[in-house]
């Protein structure tokens, strides 16, 4: 059974063509950590055309967090800006390419996945 966070990058690889992102290039390597182990999801943007891999090589931006983190990130229970200041994820590199990415996030409410596969929220204030 696939995670939310496989669920997510599998429907960004298929989303095609992005015209809010006709003039973005560039690539973005999540790093996302499990135990003791970490996962990498490569996505490159080529004006507006996305693919996604499960490479790890150099990248123009890298977002680190936990995958239970990114999880609530691509289901909107937490908003990517509230994770970074709250320490809960970082990033390096070309900032303007998170922004990006951030387009293809949903906002709170708006679920891709069915509720019972979406993390649980935490306490109140959390988001």
């Amino acid at each position: 059974m696939a995670t939310v966070v496989e669920e997510y990058f599998d429907a960004l690889n298929r989303r095609g063509f992005q015209p809010a992102l006709r003039h973005v290039g560039g690539t973005v390597r999540c790093d996302l950590v499990r135990g003791a182990q970490t996962d990498h999801w490569l996505v490159r943007i080529d004006r507006g055309r996305m693919s996604v891999s499960r490479e790890y090589g150099p990248a123009d931006c890298v977002i680190r967090t936990d995958e239970e983190t990114f999880g609530r990130m691509v289901t909107g229970a937490v908003h990517p800006l509230i994770a970074l200041m709250r320490g809960m994820a970082a990033i390096d590199g070309d900032e303007e390419l998170i922004l990006a990415l951030q387009r293809m996030l949903p906002g709170p409410g708006d679920r891709p996945c069915p509720p019972s596969a979406a993390p649980a929220v935490g306490p109140a204030g959390s988001r």
